[in-house]
């Protein structure tokens, strides 16, 4: 996830567990801001913390705390950053917010063993640890990107996301994430460098305020009317309109775009189907004197920037990053042990030694993109 301000605990994300119906893709989510246990059926979803870590258990034939109430869920906003065990159980949602930017046009470095209470300049000389793998899946084989548009955003915005999307997994910058991989059964298996843009679709904005209910409601409408395949290998942006806000619940208190936040992504299974990978992203050039806390132009030129146009240019860091967090770890793959921060997490916001308004090309493009964490060799644009 992609910051505005770095806060003063690593307390960023929390665990949403959700059952779906079987029949249709549908769900309901009841609200619960305690440590509690999620009963369906025989099945008992509980976790626990030691050493700041959190494990997802499952055990039949048991129930406590929740009686069975048909379709249900738990949403905890009391937990840390989730660590997931490697199977995940069918109704597991987990997500991670993205922190908004420091106002400065070269950011330092984020510690990726802490995060300060207030914003550091401080760059460290070498990270005090490395990001590990932890037993979790990752995206392997092609990964499809499906773009959803909420609200009106400009045809302009939406051609160029879509090709950045088109053209991201072409560029030595993906590279980074070939690095990473899973180990099932003994094999080995990396992250492929193979990206591809499937579709768009725009949905009329029915809400001022997105809560993250209506993101899963959203794409779940997509899919029941046919719009989108259900794609266990696909990974659903929904971009929206900033004169639009959004909510992310999975704190206490709630996180507000702009405010806290500029993104962020997360997954859930479908009863009977594949885990569903989504990814939620605002336009701030909509939102005004606000949207400045998740705008490129403070990283850019007095010219402008890369592509004259605010809204995209300000976004395509905002999905990289979120786009190489779910690749790499939408499953507990892949994350630090001190506190849980991902490899996106890890550079949010670093884009290096660069000058003008941009440091990568995706096919005959211009962009500028945060770095990203490599295994043993910490932040770097490619490879």
């Amino acid at each position: 996830m992609l910051p505005t301000t770095i806060p003063s605990s690593s307390n960023f994300a929390s665990l949403i567990f959700i059952i779906l119906s079987a029949k249709t893709f549908s769900c309901t989510v009841i609200d619960i801001f305690e440590p509690k246990i999620a009963v369906e059926s025989s099945t008992i979803l509980s976790y626990h913390t030691s050493s700041n870590k959190i494990s997802v258990h499952i055990s039949p034939n048991k129930s406590k705390f929740l009686s069975k109430v048909g379709n249900i869920a738990l949403l905890d906003d009391a937990l840390p950053h989730p660590y997931l065990m490697p199977t995940p159980s069918p109704n597991l949602l987990s997500t991670k917010p993205s922190f908004r930017p420091t106002p400065s046009k070269s950011p330092s470095l984020m510690n990726p063993t802490a995060f300060p209470s207030s914003t550091s300049t401080a760059v460290p000389s070498s990270p005090v640890e490395d990001i590990s793998y932890h037993g979790g899946l990752i995206m392997t084989g092609t990964v499809n990107a499906y773009n959803i548009y909420y609200g009106n955003i400009s045809s302009s915005t939406k051609n160029l996301m879509n090709y950045f999307a088109a053209n991201l997994g072409n560029t030595s910058w993906y590279n980074t994430l070939t690095t990473y991989y899973q180990i099932v059964n003994g094999v080995k298996t990396s992250v492929s460098k193979s990206l591809v843009y499937k579709n768009s679709v725009d949905v009329t904005a029915t809400k001022t305020m997105l809560r993250g209910s209506d993101v899963i409601n959203i794409i779940l409408t997509l899919f029941n009317a046919g719009k989108f395949p259900v794609d266990s290998n696909g990974v659903y942006t929904l971009f929206f309109r900033g004169d639009i806000s959004a909510l992310y619940e999975y704190e206490t208190p709630a996180l507000n775009w702009l405010v806290d936040f500029c993104g962020y992504h997360g997954a859930f299974r479908i009863t009977n189907g594949p885990i569903i990978k989504f990814m939620v992203i605002g336009d701030p050039s909509y939102a005004g004197a606000n949207g400045e806390q998740c705008e490129q132009i403070r990283f850019s030129d007095p010219g402008g920037t890369a592509n004259n146009n605010l809204g995209a240019d300000s976004m395509v860091s905002v999905y990289a990053h979120e786009m190489a967090e779910t690749i790499t770890n939408y499953n507990g793959a892949w994350y630090f042990n001190s506190n849980g921060n991902e490899n996106g997490d890890a550079c949010y916001w670093d884009f290096g030694d660069y000058s003008g308004n941009s440091n990568m090309v995706a096919g005959t493009k211009r962009f500028l993109v945060q770095q990203m964490w490599v295994p043993t060799k910490g932040c770097v644009m490619s490879l």
